[in-house]
């Protein structure tokens, strides 16, 4: 797990998860046990292009990073 900084004084600490399959590959960001945001896209034939666009579209969903940059 990494820490996301949403502010400047308040620091977050958030993991991602990945799962890839032949159809769809879902992504979702956790604070602990809660789930903050999640997504499914389309699994591509470039899985780590597939994995970026769902890695983002669940941080984008959960509003996490998206005053630093992240996004």
């Amino acid at each position: 797990p990494y820490p996301i900084t949403t502010m400047p004084s308040k620091q977050r600490l958030c993991r991602i998860g990945v799962d890839v399959g032949g159809t769809n590959t879902d992504a979702v960001v956790l604070e602990g046990d809660h789930i903050l945001g999640c997504a499914k896209r389309t699994t591509t034939a470039d899985v780590l292009e597939g994995i970026t666009v769902a890695v983002e579209a669940a941080l984008h969903a959960s509003c996490v990073g998206e005053h630093k940059g992240y996004l």
